[in-house]
């Protein structure tokens, strides 16, 4: 969703990402018009890279720590993941994870990551949970010394 999209890469601009990584040929358009609306110019202040598959996109991951939001069974509680220093977060459409991604899980050495929520609230919306999780991530890295 654009709209998604454009909300993710405006937050990630503003918990201090050094990149946005748009992958797959399913993904928005961060520089269309609704994307570039929800960014409020983000889009034109963060990096954006784009990969066709997330093997094409292996390489750029390298020495991160991927990070995919996920809140299905054996996903790690966010509070329990113990490092966000340096972090890629992953965060999929909001029908699950795609067949790419799933496949590419093993390689990428990734850790899903859940929030935790009221059990009787099914899931939260992509951009929601993904600006949670990326200001997140800057306030434990600030916390821990880090950098934003």
């Amino acid at each position: 969703d654009p709209g998604n999209v454009g909300a993710l890469v405006r937050t990630a601009a503003a918990a201090g990402a050094d990149a946005v990584l748009l992958v797959g040929d399913q993904c928005a358009d961060a520089f269309g018009p609704k994307a570039l609306r929800a960014s409020m110019g983000a889009a034109f202040r963060v990096p954006i890279a784009l990969a066709d598959s997330w093997t094409a996109a292996a390489p750029l991951l390298a020495g991160l720590d991927v990070l995919v939001a996920d809140g299905g069974a054996g996903a790690v509680a966010s509070d329990d993941v113990p490092s966000w220093g340096r972090a890629c977060l992953v965060v999929g459409a909001e029908t699950g994870l795609t067949a790419d991604l799933t496949a590419a899980l093993g390689a990428l050495q990734a850790t899903r990551v859940k929030i935790d929520i009221e059990p009787d609230v099914e899931s939260l919306n992509a951009a929601v949970a993904g600006s949670f999780l990326l200001l997140d991530a800057r306030r434990r890295r600030r916390e821990d010394g880090g950098v934003s």
